[in-house]
């Protein structure tokens, strides 16, 4: 692992002011599932061993610590590397809007399942013809691989009558906000509530809208935040559609059944995500599971940023979400989770919590 230095837990800022049995909780909250589904080690190169061996000692020790069990618990258990670059974070949330099971003409715009022929890129497959960014790709009957369908082209009618309209919303910006989080929850217009996680993309690369926008003079670094880009969005109409066609990734969906409401969706490390606890990572530079403290500035009110010194568990990954020190912080669920997220845009520290290794 490169730029890195190791640290002692007494020197790590704001260590010993963390709510140590909130992240002992957190942690233990997705120990089953560690264990259940154990994640690949990648440029932090944590021994997965070691990592399983924490998740399973959490289970044994159950839920809730006291403030100095818990205390210990990390400081037993891991060793400090602190990155020496400048990092950055941003927040994401689980975005909530109306829908229906069934089109109508106040529900027309899908989320779509999972085509057949779309499958993950295993680093086996030679995709050197595609971009760097892709993770799934359409595999032809020759066994090659190639991009599936752009979002314009879905916007076109391209998945027609394949049966594998998950969702309908009532338009196609709602659409685009969820693709962007990867996750929603939707209510359905019989009261009932579905929730949806990514299960997937067309391969394509993604192309920030909100970059574009800055690039035409719409917005400034400073001023975009998500809720401006959206507002803007809404604001442009049937103009909207030819800005949404110029970001051809495109999202596949799947249905979480039996998720509790306390917990966001299912991450990409097949953990439910937890409001302030969970982040998002680049999957090539970190590894699933492990915890990160994060030393940052949040927003506050209109103008003010406050401390945040805390840990964080890797459970996330996104197309957006590259380098080394570079997080998302799943903020939670909703309007007020999504307005606190979009402003979120930080310079951070990173400590990784690595694992001790098996002596």
């Amino acid at each position: 692992m490169t730029g890195a230095k190791q640290i002692r837990f007494d020197n790590l800022p704001g260590w010993h002011r963390e709510d140590h049995q909130k992240a002992y909780s957190a942690f233990h909250a997705s120990a089953s599932y560690l264990l259940d589904n154990p994640p690949k080690s990648h440029g932090d190169e944590v021994d997965i061993d070691a990592l399983l061996a924490c998740a399973q000692k959490a289970l044994e020790l159950g839920p809730e610590l006291g403030a100095d069990q818990a205390r210990n618990f990390f400081e037993d258990h891991f060793e400090l590397a602190n990155l020496d670059e400048e990092g950055f974070v941003t927040g994401y949330f689980e975005p909530s809007f109306e829908g229906s099971r069934t089109q109508s003409a106040d529900y027309p715009v899908p989320l779509h399942t999972r085509p057949n022929d779309l499958v993950m890129v295993t680093k086996d497959q030679d995709i050197s013809h595609l971009s760097s960014e892709t993770s799934f790709a359409r595999k032809l009957d020759d066994n090659s691989l190639t991009y599936h369908v752009n979002r314009s082209e879905v916007m076109d009618g391209a998945l027609d009558g394949q049966d594998l309209e998950l969702v309908w919303l009532k338009n196609w910006v709602d659409a685009f906000v969820i693709h962007i989080q990867g996750s929603a929850r939707i209510d359905l217009h019989d009261g009932s509530i579905m929730r949806v996680a990514f299960d997937g993309k067309s391969g394509h690369p993604y192309c920030s809208l909100g970059k574009r926008l800055i690039e035409t003079g719409i917005f400034t670094k400073d001023t975009i935040t998500m809720d401006k880009l959206v507002a803007y969005l809404r604001d442009q109409g049937q103009e909207s559609l030819d800005l949404l066609r110029q970001n051809p990734s495109y999202i596949f969906f799947k249905e979480q059944k039996d998720l509790p409401l306390e917990y966001g969706p299912l991450a990409a490390a097949q953990i439910p995500l937890l409001p302030m606890r969970s982040l998002a990572i680049d999957r090539n530079c970190r590894t699933f599971g492990i915890p990160v403290w994060i030393e940052t500035c949040l927003p506050q009110g209109k103008n003010a940023l406050v401390p945040c010194k805390q840990l964080f568990f890797a459970h996330d990954t996104g197309s957006a979400i590259q380098g080394e020190a570079r997080g998302d912080l799943f903020i939670g669920t909703g309007a007020e989770a999504g307005s606190f997220a979009g402003r979120i845009k930080q310079q951070a520290r990173f400590t990784l919590f690595l694992p001790k290794r098996s002596r």
